[in-house]
């Protein structure tokens, strides 16, 4: 469904635009506020960012298998 996305901004922008038609009665919906879900998609972009530098940080600093300590 995303294959064509090539950033994760891209592919968090894509996925918000998405979701926002994921209704039973889409006409009724209201309207869609795009610069929100834009804004919505760089937050989460942000906060990728920080889990993985965080993970990454973990990585680092995990002993090695058989490390004695």
């Amino acid at each position: 469904m995303f294959a064509k996305c090539t950033t994760v901004e891209e592919l968090f922008a894509q996925t918000v635009g998405y979701g926002s038609s994921c209704w039973t009665n889409l006409s009724d919906a209201g309207e869609f506020m795009g610069e929100k879900a834009a804004a919505a998609a760089l937050d989460a972009t942000d906060r990728l960012a920080e889990i993985l530098a965080d993970a990454a940080t973990a990585v680092q600093t995990r002993p090695s298998r058989g490390s004695s300590e």
